[in-house]
């Protein structure tokens, strides 16, 4: 195969971008991803992929610069005649693709069943396929599912968000789950009209000896209540490894919340990434989930709550736990929850403490104000303050915050390094404070986002000068264009 008419990208051992072509050295890849071009979108043009990718001297030529080889022909236009194409490849002893992107392609079932055919073929080396945004509805899901259940089927990874596969799909794919032959342990399967007897059916599979699952995305779907605590009864389940759960915007509401947060608490909880963001929960879901985070046997480490309504008592609840001894958040986001000052002082008071391993915040979206940027720029310059990232933008913070934030920037045990501070009110003044402090030797930042304020030319130049100082690691987002 001709890379040339391929848009061709890689990663080196050091996991910095490669760019590839005719004259790369040998050897110096782990990752190649060949990318469809736009020109060539067509369902006869994933026809000549498919051809070029039956061919030995393509992987010849492939295998010489890198360890493994992805194909993206996401949003190309290839709908089932393309992946029907595609397939055939898959087939073929030839053929060492590994990773396939065939989202948002117009694909239906009848490119589902093709693939899901392939997927069964012992000369199949497929672990990861992407198919979302797609018109998959259950005949597809249910194809891919008994190819799930095949001993020569060697998917580890399925994206099948964005489609309609319903309850009934889901249901399909839980029963492959509970097979031995699967080996499926990633499932992205959000905004697919999945209700709670979805849920409770993927639940089930959970608890299932024979069950991989570690990692199980259901955004976006209607499970509801009964679809959470389903979900949290498998999660106490010994069989159970589910250690990553996104269950964001399902209206599962405080009820879902209180019992995602009692199996938290469960020796046999494995789970240590919940996504619970857009699902009306309001203080009373926040604070089982605080409690949840003070207990011993609770292994969350990042948690995501964003878009709730937890207002200042949630957030002073979360607080509190953070300055736990047992409790093992790094990451939260509180993303627009109606905190005020009162919430943000309180997060402050928490950074600042011994017990705290806080180490990413975002907190954008609420109301915290001048007073609560203050306040957590004076925990940022407390020695026992580990944040690193910080996402305050939209808070209606002035140049008060924007320069109190500057002067912790230059304080030696400041360790933030990524500061979102845009759509403010942050003007030339808060501008130039960021700026003198980008310029001072203590300071770590190496990525800030101002955009969306009004800093004007000033404010602007300000930045780009601090650009020109020793700091060249510096990344500055102001306005419409990077300063790099």
């Amino acid at each position: 195969m001709d890379l040339h008419p391929l848009q061709a990208s890689g990663t080196g051992h050091t996991g910095a971008p490669f760019p590839a072509g005719p004259d790369m050295p040998e050897g110096q890849l782990t990752a190649l991803v060949l990318v469809y071009p736009v020109e060539q979108h067509s369902a006869s043009g994933a026809a000549s992929l498919s051809d070029a990718l039956r061919q030995t001297a393509t992987y010849n030529r492939l295998s010489s610069i890198a360890e493994s080889v992805s194909f993206d022909v996401g949003a190309s236009g290839v709908e089932d005649a393309g992946a029907e194409a595609l397939a055939a490849a898959l087939r073929d002893i030839n053929c060492k693709l590994h990773t396939l992107n065939i989202s948002y392609n117009n694909v239906g079932d009848a490119g589902a069943e093709a693939l899901a055919a392939a997927l069964r073929d012992a000369n199949c080396k497929l672990h990861t396929l992407v198919i979302g945004g797609n018109r998959i509805s259950v005949a597809g899901a249910e194809a891919l599912a008994a190819a799930l259940r095949d001993a020569n089927c060697k998917l580890h990874t399925l994206h099948i968000a964005r489609n309609d596969v319903g309850d009934a799909g889901a249901e399909a794919l839980a029963a492959a789950l509970r097979d031995a032959n699967c080996k499926l342990h990633t499932l992205h399967i959000a905004n697919n009209f999945v209700g709670a007897a979805g849920a409770e059916a993927l639940a089930a599979s959970l608890r299932d000896a024979n069950c991989k699952l570690h990692t199980l995305k259901i955004c976006e779907n209607a499970v509801g209540a009964a679809g959470a605590e389903a979900l949290a009864a498998a999660l106490r389940d010994a069989n159970c490894k589910l250690h990553t759960l996104n269950i964001s915007y399902n209206n599962v509401g405080d009820a879902g919340a209180e019992a995602l947060a009692a199996a938290l608490r469960d020796a046999n909880c494995k789970l240590h990434t919940l996504v619970i963001g857009g699902n009306r929960i309001s203080v009373a879901g926040a604070e089982a989930l605080a409690a949840a985070l003070r207990d011993a046997h609770c292994k969350l480490h990042t948690l995501d709550i964003a878009y709730n309504a937890v207002g200042d008592a949630g957030a002073e609840a979360l607080a509190a736990a953070l300055r736990d001894a047992h409790c093992k958040l790094h990451t939260l986001d509180i993303t627009r929850n109606r905190i005020s000052v009162a919430g943000a002082e309180a997060l402050a008071a928490a950074l600042r403490d011994a017990n705290c391993k806080l180490h990413t915040l975002h907190i954008a979206r609420n109301d915290v104000g001048d007073a609560g940027a203050e306040a957590l720029a004076a925990a940022l310059r407390d020695a026992n303050c580990k944040l690193h990232t910080l996402h305050i933008a939209y808070n209606a913070v002035g140049d008060a915050g924007a320069e109190a934030l500057a002067a912790a920037l230059r304080d030696a045990h400041c360790e933030l390094h990524t500061l979102h501070i845009g759509g403010n009110d942050v003007g030339v003044a808060g501008a130039e404070a960021l700026a003198a402090a980008l310029r001072d030797a203590n300071c770590k930042l190496h990525t800030l986002d101002i955009r969306n304020s009004d800093v004007g030319d000033a404010g602007e130049e300000a930045l780009a000068a601090a650009l020109r100082d020793a700091n060249r690691s510096l990344r500055i987002l102001s306005g419409d264009n990077p300063f790099v």
